[in-house]
């Protein structure tokens, strides 16, 4: 988990290790996503996720997004304070890289 905070920060390291076409990258979110929609007993682990998920936000394709949103906004609904703050974090950067692609790429 913690190479994903390193590589939010590190732009070196998200275009040849984490870049939108890579194998390894693809396995991580689909794990990660596994873990936050099967993960309800353990939080700290579920929260872990969580915050992966938001610190790859730059590295996600249109897919992921749309894959990883619904089970985050299940999360809203969570008892667990922690857990809630988390998933509202990670679906605000995803909201956020969102916003910079479309300024970036305008549709003509």
């Amino acid at each position: 988990m913690e190479i994903t905070a390193v590589a939010e920060e590190d732009a070196e390291l998200r275009t040849s290790a984490l870049y939108r076409n890579s194998p390894a990258r693809k396995s991580i979110v689909d794990q990660l996503v596994i873990k936050i929609i099967d993960e309800k007993e353990d939080s700290e682990l579920l929260i872990s996720c969580i915050k992966a998920v938001g610190n790859l936000a730059t590295t996600f394709e249109a897919t992921d997004t749309r894959m990883i949103v619904d089970p985050l906004l299940r999360l809203l609904h969570e008892t667990n304070n922690f857990v809630t703050k988390n998933a509202c974090i990670a679906l605000t950067n995803l909201h956020v890289q969102a916003t910079i692609f479309t300024l970036r790429f305008p549709r003509q």
